[in-house]
């Protein structure tokens, strides 16, 4: 099996800023460091990146067994959003049992086993929910898979964890359809861009990545009868509430969401700090703990060697800093 991550530097330079990139750096430093840590030194862990992605990161000592520069010869259009490199680790390693785990995700845990496919946890009607997925003259641009229509995704798994056995039967068809709609789609949402300038701000959502990543595969399993196992599993975190868009129970569905990712995280040993690092840094900061916290419950004490030396080259703190250091260092960075 290969555990993989991916990192592009395609947008580093217009959308990253130093405060911002080093925080994204530490979550994934930490990402990296966790996943080896609970599966070994002889799990073979591959980051899929590029030559700039590949020399940032030789800096920091981050875990791998390789690193490759695969996406320098990206063969499609370079998709919009960073997320859409992510199915393209299936399509390197075709004949592999292959997993993939996103950058902000922390494990204390190995992921449970899986014959067919893995995923981070069904999502309920997402799509029906996401308020972009809804905007008739956004999705009106949408080219979809060939015999589909908007109404066919309205159910997704989401991605944070995704992985396909060797013999998956629906891994090629995911994969392929994947790709060629989103090169379809990325290049006429480019275009629409640059004629209707309106439109630029929401061709750099990842809307249509989240329809062909998340809900065509839900609808591949569900009409294959593919055995899916979930990282948040149901009978731990219960199952998600479906969002009703007659009685809008935004909120309720918002939250009922989101705390199934977050109220578990101990129990089930996976931590997704997800739309949290952006919307609620506190708890960011305190589920990752500092070099004082308990080193069960959280992460940054397991690793003092690896995260002082990251504080030391990005945040130019000392080479023998004090825990206090540390924490006040941490802080700053997570809550740029």
């Amino acid at each position: 099996m290969k555990i993989i991550q991916t990192f592009a530097t395609d947008w580093i330079e217009d959308r990253f800023d130093y405060n911002f990139l080093t925080q994204t750096l530490l979550y994934h430093l930490l990402s990296a460091l966790t996943i080896r840590d609970v599966y070994g030194p002889d799990q073979e862990f591959i980051l899929i990146t590029d030559t700039k992605g590949k020399e940032l990161l030789s800096a920091y000592n981050f875990p791998y067994t390789t690193i490759t520069t695969d996406l320098d010869n990206y063969p499609y259009t370079r998709p919009v959003h960073l997320v859409g490199y992510k199915p393209y680790s299936f399509k390197l390693y075709p004949n592999d049992k292959v997993i993939h785990i996103d950058n902000d995700v922390f494990l204390k845990k190995k992921l449970p086993e899986f014959t067919e496919v893995i995923v981070q946890s069904n999502e309920g009607n997402y799509i029906t929910y996401n308020e972009a997925m809804r905007d008739a003259e956004y999705y009106s641009n949408f080219i979809l898979p060939a015999g589909t229509t908007m109404s066919d995704y309205t159910h997704c798994y989401n991605p944070g964890v995704i992985g396909f056995s060797s013999d998956c039967s629906i891994k090629t068809e995911y994969v392929n359809t994947y790709h060629t709609v989103l090169e379809q789609n990325t290049d006429k949402l480019i275009s629409l861009a640059t004629s209707n300038p309106e439109l630029r701000s929401k061709i750099y959502g990842q809307s249509i990545c989240t329809l062909l990543e998340e809900s065509l595969l839900y609808n591949l399993c569900r009409d294959n009868s593919i055995n899916v196992v979930e990282v948040i599993d149901p009978s731990v975190a219960g199952t998600v509430t479906n969002y009703i868009p007659a009685e809008d129970n935004h909120v309720e569905y918002h939250y009922s969401t989101y705390d199934r990712l977050h109220d578990y995280c101990l129990e089930l040993g996976y931590f997704h700090i997800f739309q949290k690092k952006r919307h609620q840094k506190s708890w960011v900061i305190e589920q990752l703990g500092n070099m004082d916290s308990n080193a069960t419950n959280t992460f940054i004490p397991n690793y003092k060697e690896e995260i002082t030396s990251f504080l030391a080259k990005r945040d130019g703190l000392s080479i023998s800093p004090t825990n206090n250091e540390i924490a006040l260092s941490l802080k700053y960075i997570i809550r740029a």
